[in-house]
């Protein structure tokens, strides 16, 4: 494959295909556009050999200092990938406002991809973080979760890349996301065979989304009932009460005093009452979403609307 660069005007688009080692190549594409990238869609081999592109600049001065959205493929992290990158991550970017991390799962590389999204988030704590996880099978998807580090993130994306759809178990998803701490605001899976027990919430934090996109849902009574407690659940932080806000109620009337050396008026008073406001309730799940060709099994509470017509 010989190297090339298409420039797409007017969609401000730079795409580059070549060889890994086209370190000459990418030197001269660097050199030209490295102060227009603002976002970036790379993989983590092209970032772990950035120091052998030969590019005059600063000390301190970072490789891409002005881009700002990170797309991150992660397919093979083996070991010499892993420590080149995380040896050379911290003068890769300024500051990251949104980042994305597709990670292909590979049973082999759980602790790599583990390490990197570390370095990532103490990195750039206040980046919008999205995660997506490919896999064949949910047990790999659940032992990845497993080695993650604690971390907020905006959306986490399940996708499976098996044809026959094997089965996700709502409730192990749970189980593992609540034990390493992992909250996410929007939840997305596709192209599973979803399981759930209707005995256990589908998050155990706050979602703005949970969608569910082309997958065969096994059990619909008990994800309505799954989700049903979910949403009951309360958005009131334990240990942490109401605010309390002074309000002034009314002033007293100005009272005239009699002294030795004539009429004096009272100043004026304010009575202050602490109100307790309490804070509206919060839906623990903001939308529920079911896209495209989902098959939905187990419909025992239609049969029986349908036995009583």
């Amino acid at each position: 494959m010989f190297p090339q660069g298409h420039q797409c005007v007017p969609f401000r688009r730079l795409s580059i295909s070549c060889p890994a080692d086209s370190h000459d190549f990418l030197a001269g594409v660097f050199r030209r556009s490295r102060l227009s990238f603002m976002k970036m869609t790379t993989d983590i081999n092209f970032l772990a050999g950035i120091d052998q592109i030969h590019v005059s600049k600063d000390t301190g001065r970072r490789y891409f200092s002005n881009v700002e959205d990170l797309w991150l493929l992660m397919i093979h992290p083996d070991d010499d990938v892993t420590q080149r990158f995380l040896a050379i991550e911290g003068t890769l970017f300024s500051e990251l406002s949104q980042l994305t991390l597709q990670v292909h799962v590979n049973p082999r590389y759980y602790k790599n991809v583990g390490e990197i999204v570390k370095s990532f988030i103490l990195r750039y704590p206040k980046s919008n973080i999205n995660l997506e996880l490919h896999a064949e099978k949910s047990m790999h998807i659940l032992n990845q979760i497993s080695v993650l580090p604690s971390l907020p993130l905006y959306k986490i994306k399940l996708i499976c890349t098996d044809f026959d759809q094997p089965q996700l178990r709502l409730d192990q998803l749970y189980g593992v996301m609540r034990e390493q701490n992992i909250q996410a605001k929007n939840i997305t899976m596709r192209d599973w065979s979803l399981f759930a027990d209707g005995t256990t919430p589908v998050s155990y934090n706050p979602l703005d989304t949970f969608r569910i996109s082309s997958c065969s849902i096994e059990t619909v009574d008990n994800l309505v009932r799954s989700l049903q407690m979910t949403a009951s659940q309360s958005t009131q932080i334990e240990g942490v009460p109401p605010a309390k806000k002074k309000k002034v109620v009314k002033k007293k009337k100005e009272i005239e005093v009699v002294t030795e050396e004539g009429t004096v008026p009272k100043p004026k008073k304010k009575v202050v009452k602490r109100v307790v406001k309490k804070k509206k309730p919060v839906p623990f799940i903001k939308k529920l979403e079911v896209a495209g060709q989902c098959t939905l099994h187990g419909l025992t509470f239609l049969q029986v609307i349908f036995d009583k017509v």
